[in-house]
């Protein structure tokens, strides 16, 4: 059985990632507060549907699991790709930037130690997208307590405790550097498409039947954030448990509703599950890898020039980093051939 609908899960995850980029970089959006609003609370966190999905494939590939071999392929295809593609961001930092004023955990570190520590929390660099391989290889290294869940279905009511963890804990502000502090503030998504994946015989019916009904409620809590609630966006602190901003990460109940709202649709419509949000999930990894270089890059050439943010200027640009990075991949597949999954992830 091919999980169509999860596969186009995470084609529009990338598009999420990709377009709530493209926010940034080279756009000042005082000028247009209401859009950069109403952009912000529907994009941002998308990261969590990517979770959302690692989680439900982990689950529903447990019949292949062992623990060894696991392991092997998520080094292969995962983290090589990893340490290959941080390397021209790790190099800009170090050779141009300068780390130790940035960190001062750097201050005294060789350069040996520099890139280590770069590689050991992947979002300190250029590349700061790439703070999600350090944070999803402590789930990888976890499996094993995550398979336990297969056997002991109860263990799921631990997600009522790991989600009032995670709507303390928050995001940390850019950059993102601590990847266990990521990993608490996303275990109970993982955790959740687990459940999804296990129960799917139940759910899926549950969820095709009420899409509308979910979209609803998605809607709601959508013109919620816009109208009532007074902060926007992720909600980051400099510390763990810091509340000043809220009780409640309507950010992360919003993109959680999304996961199953979305599973809904494409069950209830399996024709939505196009060629090309098909061709994006294919990529999806190499884009995730890649397109932070893209922004990065239009920026220095273009003289680190700021721009007055709008809804044209940045559907164009996201537009553009997707087709740069749609194009580049499928290069670098016909070039590398049967070695381009372990050098560039897909």
């Amino acid at each position: 059985m091919h999980l169509n609908h999860i596969h186009s899960l995470r084609g529009i995850a990338i598009l999420f990632v990709v377009f709530g980029h493209a926010l940034w970089f080279q756009f000042n959006w005082s000028n247009n507060q209401q859009t950069i609003t109403f952009l912000i609370e529907l994009l941002s966190n998308g990261t969590i549907l990517f979770v959302f999905v690692a989680g439900y494939l982990f689950q529903y590939l447990l019949p292949k699991y062992h623990y060894p071999k696991y392991l092997k392929a998520k080094l292969k295809n995962v983290i090589t790709p990893y340490l290959l593609i941080s390397i021209p961001a790790i190099a800009y930092e170090i050779f141009i930037g300068s780390p130790s004023d940035k960190f001062t955990q750097l201050e005294d570190a060789s350069t040996p130690l520099q890139v280590l520590w770069f590689y050991a929390v992947g979002g300190g660099h250029i590349n700061y997208a790439l703070w999600f391989i350090p944070m999803i290889t402590l789930f990888f290294i976890g499996a094993p307590l995550f398979a336990l869940f297969n056997q002991s279905p109860k263990a799921y009511w631990l997600l009522i405790p790991l989600y009032v963890l995670a709507l303390a804990v928050h995001r940390e502000p850019f950059p993102i550097i601590s990847p266990l502090r990521a990993f608490l503030y996303f275990l109970p998504i993982y955790i959740t498409g687990m459940f999804a994946a296990q129960f799917r015989e139940k759910l899926d019916p549950v969820l095709s039947k009420h899409a509308p009904a979910i979209g609803l409620v998605l809607a709601v809590i959508f013109l919620c954030q816009l109208f009532i609630n007074e902060h926007h966006g992720i909600y980051k602190t400099e510390h763990m448990f810091d509340m000043s901003k809220g009780y409640i990460d309507w950010l992360l109940l919003q993109k959680t509703l999304l996961c199953f709202f979305l599973i809904g649709i494409y069950l209830r419509y399996p024709k939505l599950a196009t060629k090309p949000i098909n061709y994006l999930a294919d990529i999806s990894f190499t884009v995730f890898f890649i397109h932070v270089y893209f922004f990065a890059a239009v920026y220095i050439l273009l003289g680190h020039q700021r721009f007055e943010g709008s809804l044209g200027l940045w559907f164009v640009r996201g537009c553009a980093c997707i087709l740069f990075c749609v194009v580049a991949t499928w290069l670098a597949k016909k070039v590398l051939g049967k070695y381009s999954r372990p050098l560039i992830g897909s």
